[in-house]
């Protein structure tokens, strides 16, 4: 199998002039990356690092120049911002936070320039409770999918992608079952009905199990917004929405408190969703399991 491109960023903060000579004793210009630690997984790429005021500028270096040529990722992969509450929390007392320029805006934002670079976008959390370095052990655990809203196919392709390595069907039981990956549609009768015909248009094998809350029509509960472009009406009606994830992150906690891994869709950051409540959407979805919170940017894969 052939593998895409991918470039792991690095972002040093500071003024090019007096940052520069640093940058390049530390070696940064060194552009290759591999990590052996687990030798089946073969982690390995290009290393980018940028010299910029900021990490949401440097970011936005590498959204515009990382790769080469076509050859580009399509896909931006951030880390989970685990000291988000107590930012806020320093912010409310007026006090100085030793996060940097890495504010809660800040990386709210940076999620938002990704969507704007038209790329895919995933936040990781809780992947140090993968027992990387182990001998993999006889497991019934799935990959779970909580596939909320249809982006274009990339919350199911990368389970899926995921589940063809031997690493992971050796960890979920795949050689005996053959199908890693359990779907969990939510929502009513229709919304389930429209993600199992895309679900079928891809011919990707998964168990499909349905648990319908009371949410309405998932799309409009969620996603739907009557003046998306008006910043004040988005902020008013975001705030209602924070139940609906809460039910939604209640159900993962129910479902797949033993999956091995679970992917859900990533909520789209509308300008105008303050930045704390949008970091409790994030929380309330991924507290526990290992989780990737994933979306991807409405073209088809």
């Amino acid at each position: 199998k052939g593998y895409g491109i991918t470039v792991y960023g690095n972002v040093y903060t500071g003024s090019y002039r007096e940052s520069v000579v640093e940058f390049r004793k530390k070696g940064f210009e060194r552009g290759y990356y591999e990590n052996s630690s687990v030798p089946t997984l073969k982690v390995r790429g290009f290393l980018s690092t940028v010299i910029a005021p900021s990490v949401r500028e440097g970011l936005q270096s590498l959204l515009c120049c990382a790769g080469l040529g076509v050859l580009r990722p399509n896909t931006l992969v951030l880390g989970y911002k685990e000291d988000w509450k107590n930012e806020m929390r320093m912010e409310e007392k007026k006090l100085a936070s030793d996060t940097g320029d890495l504010t809660v805006n800040n990386y709210v934002d940076m999620i938002r320039d990704g969507f704007k670079m038209g790329m895919g976008v995933m936040v990781c959390r809780n992947l140090k409770k993968l027992e990387w370095n182990y001998e993999a052990e006889t497991t019934d655990k799935t990959i779970d999918i909580y596939w909320l809203v249809d982006d274009g196919g990339l919350t199911l392709l990368i389970p899926y992608i995921l589940s063809l390595h031997v690493w992971w069907q050796q960890r979920t039981g795949a050689g005996e079952r053959k199908v890693p990956l359990q779907l969990i549609l939510v929502g009513d009768i229709d919304s389930c009905n429209t993600v199992q015909t895309l679900v079928d248009l891809f011919r990707i094998p998964c168990k499909i199990k349905r648990c319908p809350l009371n949410l309405g029509k998932t799309s409009e509960a969620l996603e739907k917004y009557s003046k998306p472009k008006v910043v004040a009406k988005v902020r008013e009606e975001s705030k209602g929405k924070l139940e609906h994830w809460l039910k939604i992150g209640e159900l993962i906690q129910t479902e797949s408190k033993n999956a091995l891994m679970v992917f859900v869709t990533l909520p789209y950051p509308l300008v105008g969703i303050e930045p704390e409540l949008y970091m409790k959407w994030l929380d309330a979805l991924s507290t526990t399991v290992p989780t990737v919170l994933i979306r991807g940017n409405n073209e088809n894969v």
